[in-house]
Parts: structure tokens; sequence; C-alpha cells
């Protein structure tokens, strides 16, 4: 538990969702509607400050609508009608920051805000042969599962208790190398200094009586 610490991954899907690798199919399906929900809120109040703009320069959205046409069907004949488009684009956005100066940064929220869409609704991790798929693809989320086990190790108190003493006693000692109190010898693991000398124990050194018990 402790010799062997897990990285937490913070850029994963679960992480976008707010949500661990743990995660029920439920919670992900809440999740998802959730975030959705206010994806589409933002990406609404992004497109209302945009349509003002549209409608004083109505001629802006028909050029880039044409340049996005032309750079689809690649036509090396239209070139110069293309180069004469994205001038004329440049000039409109010009006029269009002047209306709104956060224009362009309105532009790519937008552009933002469509592909998290677009991401979320690329999201299956509620299927789960779809969800075994991206764990094993993004480690550790394979091995950061919690799955029901039949003995009752985690669900009996007392049991979890010993086993999470066991494990921080073994901690402080190991690694930090400091000692613990142990009541009994169950919940130690190091024995060593048993068989050290000791006076009290075992009598003095070099005595008749400790000769003895080496002879025998």
């Amino acid at each position: 538990m402790f010799d062997y610490p897990l990285p937490k991954p913070s850029n994963t899907l679960y992480h976008k969702l707010g949500l661990t690798p743990e995660a029920t199919a439920a919670e992900i399906r809440d999740a998802k509607t959730e975030s959705e929900k206010e994806l589409q809120a933002r990406r609404k109040s992004v497109e209302k400050k945009l349509n003002s703009i549209d409608e004083a320069l109505p001629d802006l959205k028909k050029v880039q609508k044409k340049i996005t046409r032309m750079k689809i069907e690649q036509n090396t004949e239209d070139v110069q009608k293309l180069l004469d488009l994205i001038q004329q684009q440049s000039s409109l956005e010009k006029e269009a920051e002047s209306i709104n100066p956060d224009y362009k940064k309105l532009q790519k929220e937008l552009n933002d805000l469509e592909e998290e869409i677009n991401e979320l609704h690329s999201m299956q991790l509620e299927k789960e042969e779809d969800r075994s798929k991206y764990d094993r693809k993004t480690p550790p989320c394979a091995i950061l599962k919690l799955e029901q086990s039949e003995f009752p190790i985690f669900s009996d108190r007392k049991t979890s208790l010993f086993l999470l003493r066991s494990e921080l006693s073994c901690y402080f000692e190991k690694i930090l190398g400091i000692s613990c109190y142990h009541p009994t010898d169950h919940t130690r693991n190091e024995f060593q200094k048993d068989f050290a000398y000791n006076p009290l124990l075992d009598g003095k050194k070099g005595s008749k009586n400790r000769k003895k018990i080496n002879e025998k």
C-alpha cells in the first residue's frame, strides 16, 4: 500500500469528467450529461457575442465559409481567388475587432468548446468493452479499480483496522525509520533483536552458567 505508491493520472477522460477510474457506468453517464449541459451553455454564450458581430458584418461569415469550402476542395486553379478571399477576411476581421476587441479570443474559445463537445460525444466509457480498451491504453487506469472481494478483508472492521495498522507500522519503520509500539508479535515483522545478547537473560559474558548453557 505504501511501498509502491501509484501516480495519479491527471489528464484522462475520467479526470475531465471529474471522476476516478473506478467510477460506475451510471456515474459516467451522469457526469457526461452534466458536462455537456455546461459546455453547451458556454457555447451559446460565446455564439451570442459572435452573432452580434456577424449581424454588423454579414460578409465576414460568408467569406469564412467560402474559404473553408475552397480549402476542402483543394482546387489549384482557384489559388488567386483563395488569396483574395483571405485578404478580404483579414480586413473584415479588423473591423470585427473594432466592434469587439475579443473577437479572435471568442473565435478560439468557440472552436475549443466544439472540440470538447465532440470529444465528449466520442467518449464511450460507459460501455464495458470500450472502457477496457481505453484503460489498457491509459496506464495506470487499468489497475486503479476497486472490485468486490469474496473475502471480508475490507468489509470486516477489525480485520481492516489490523491490516491498516500493519501497513502503517511497516511504512514508518522501513521508510521513515520510526519505531512503533507492538502490543503482540502478531503486529511486528522484525525479530532480529530477539536474538541479540541480553545480560539479564543470558548472564554475564564469560560466566560459568553461560558456558554450561553453551555446552548443552
